[in-house]
């Protein structure tokens, strides 16, 4: 550390323009320390301790975690045992749904001769299935009773046997007892109400419902995997040719990626339909680094015209669409420019416009931080406002984008880029064709709020979990996420439509037909899977 001795030497040496000069750069290098204090004291109230429990660390991985880490022995589903009150014995690794309310289904045949003879056949010991059913907040028990049938004419040379087929029975996982509606149930609660599977193996121990976190990430990792996906990959194939679109990226700490050293940190990517497309999708993506390769990939290489919202990242630019930069994030930065000025405070609290015009004439640089506020609001006024966009845009709110940029292009020699106000300004001039691009199209938005709205829920969820431990984890996870994510944007009650999409593919199969009817912005999809909310009313 430099003493005010050692100071005071170094600057006798100096000349008198040596001086001046070294005292402008120590000011602007105050007022920039001077300004990140301020902002850091804004943010003093915020959570910044990433100490959390343990087993909140890896909340949002939990599924391939437990999975990866669970036995043969554990995974296997113990099977269902239900006894009567008096005569009740309940082995250890026994699952007892005992005190559960269950249903019976007899499943028979409507005709009961023998196929090959026409003998009326005798009725035997029928096969007992067990099926385990959730609806919100109660699960309960379907016995399925399938009758099985024998002809006892005894000239034929071999037994014959028929049995009942089940008309309303189908399993979801082979040799598994779970339905869709748990798998829905229990990814409803931790992707959508933020409950960790290890708690949601606690709370249905206390309702006498024994289901372990183990069988819960198998089940959510082979729907993931077995349905989910192609759901996933068929909303991707029509996401790649929207025209318009928003796109937006956070990170996202992967262990195995992690471990060589070598790796990017990982990011989880955003693409969604905009505001007037007919398919509202989210989907979210996985990919390692920031690279200008991940974008490509989503989106593909298609040449036909497109516009991408995005906050005018470089990776992109100079893709096959036309980048459309936000609004937002330029009135972001001239707005923190704004704050950190001691002036504005001041301005603030003046109670006569007569104060107020005296301090603004005492501080040139408060009057262009509050012109250029001015003239975004007018900017987002005319376009959450105007309905005719098409001649807004053209009569009102381009004149203003000139106005706007001709001032940052007169105001940019009086600020360096040391300070926020001169940051705030080369971010705007290097972004201005980006954001002139919004300028062509009525169907194009002021602003990228749209994608920040939807990666907030996964920006939320990040502060529980932290990292995911594979890549196949992630995967998974995001899957979950896109299709939750687009059944709300489509007015859809997520429990419902995750439960419809697994019991109509688990039954019929993943046909390409079936696939396309019960995608989230399908017309095909049963009244009954819409919530009675403000967007579906409008929706319809």
């Amino acid at each position: 550390m430099i003493n005010e001795v050692e100071i005071r030497e170094k600057l006798t040496q100096l000349t008198h323009e040596e001086l001046l000069e070294q005292a402008v750069k120590d000011k602007l290098q105050l007022n920039n320390i001077m300004e990140q204090l301020a902002v850091m004291q804004r943010q003093k109230y915020a959570k910044t301790s990433e100490n959390v429990p343990t087993e909140q660390l890896s909340l949002f991985n939990e599924i391939e975690e437990i999975y990866d880490k669970s036995t043969k022995e554990e995974l296997e589903e113990k099977p269902i045992e239900i006894k009567k009150k008096k005569i009740r014995t309940v082995k250890k690794e026994e699952l007892d749904y005992f005190n559960l309310p269950s249903t019976t289904i007899h499943h028979e045949i409507d005709n009961k001769k023998c196929p090959e003879c026409g003998t009326m056949m005798k009725e035997t010991k029928p096969t007992i299935k067990y099926e385990l059913k959730y609806t919100p907040a109660q699960y309960k028990i379907i016995k399925h009773v399938v009758h099985n049938y024998v002809c006892p004419n005894i000239e034929h040379e071999n037994m014959v046997h028929v049995e009942a087929k089940p008309k309303e029975f189908h399993r979801l996982i082979e040799g598994s007892y779970v339905s869709a509606s748990v798998v829905a149930g229990i990814a409803v609660n931790k992707f959508v109400q933020g409950v960790p599977l290890y708690r949601q193996e606690s709370e249905l121990k206390r309702q006498g419902v024994p289901i372990s976190r183990q069988n819960m990430s198998n089940w959510m990792m082979r729907c993931g995997e077995d349905y989910l996906e192609t759901v996933f990959n068929a909303m991707w194939k029509d996401l790649k040719e929207l025209k318009y679109l928003h796109m937006d990226e956070t990170t996202l700490t992967v262990l195995e990626e992690k471990k060589d050293k070598g790796k990017e940190k990982s990011y989880v990517w955003l693409a969604m339909s905009g505001k007037n497309e007919a398919k509202q999708m989210a989907l979210y993506f996985y990919g390692n680094g920031r690279k200008y390769g991940n974008v490509t990939k989503i989106l593909g290489e298609d040449k036909n015209e497109r516009y991408v919202h995005s906050d005018g990242y470089e990776a992109y630019h100079g893709q096959s669409f036309k980048n459309v930069a936000c609004m937002a994030h330029v009135r972001r930065r001239f707005f923190e420019a704004l704050e950190v000025n001691p002036a504005y405070k001041k301005y603030e609290q003046a109670k006569t416009k007569e104060e107020r015009k005296a301090i603004l004439d005492e501080n040139a640089s408060l009057c262009n931080e509050l012109m250029i506020m001015s003239w975004i609001q007018q900017m987002f006024q005319l376009d959450q406002t105007v309905k005719d966009r098409k001649n807004m845009k053209a009569e009102k709110m381009k004149p203003l984008y000139d106005q706007f940029f001709t001032c940052l292009r007169e105001l940019e020699p009086k600020y360096t880029n040391v300070g926020k106000m001169g940051r705030a300004i080369k971010y705007a001039l290097d972004l201005e064709e980006e954001l002139r691009n919004y300028l062509e199209d009525e169907n194009l938005e002021i602003s990228n709020n749209r994608a920040e709205r939807s990666i907030k829920p996964f920006v939320i969820a990040r502060k529980n979990f932290l990292f995911s431990n594979t890549k196949r984890g992630a995967k998974e996870s995001l899957v979950y996420f896109s299709i939750i994510e687009s059944a709300k944007m489509n007015g859809l009650d997520p429990f419902k439509y995750l439960e419809y999409i697994l019991d109509c593919l688990s039954k019929y199969g993943l046909k390409d037909e079936l696939i396309q009817s019960i995608l989230p912005y399908s017309n095909e999809l049963p009244k009954e899977l819409y919530s009675k909310t403000k967007d579906q009313k409008n929706r319809k």
